[in-house]
């Protein structure tokens, strides 16, 4: 299981790489190349605070909107069996089928985690 680091509502990764014996990661669920490395774990640490500061930072210099981790949509391929199915839960749960996606999915991760 893979650890993430969090701060300011971003999520870094953390890696180690045998070769440099560093720690290392990179800032997740944005498209934006933001890494950082430490020689142990509370640099680390700093170093992805300090990388999403920075990444903020420039953002509000520049006036560009930051990249956010999730915009709340996502494009999904499925069985076309599933799809029915999940048609006839939302309209039988009186929901859209966004709503009962949502749903769903919420109670999977619920009974997962």
């Amino acid at each position: 299981m893979s650890e993430l680091l969090k701060y300011k509502g971003y999520h870094g990764s953390v890696e180690y790489g045998l070769e440099s014996k560093m720690l290392f990661g990179k800032v997740q669920f944005i498209s934006q190349d933001i890494k950082y490395t430490g020689k142990t774990v509370n640099e680390l640490i700093g170093a992805f605070e300090q990388a999403v500061d920075g990444y903020l930072q420039m953002c509000a210099d520049t006036g560009v909107e930051p990249l956010v981790p999730a915009s709340g949509m996502f494009n999904v391929r499925i069985d076309k069996a599933l799809h029915r199915q999940i048609q006839i839960y939302a309209m039988e749960k009186g929901v859209t089928m966004n709503a009962a996606v949502e749903r769903l999915l919420a109670q999977a991760i619920k009974t997962n985690a």
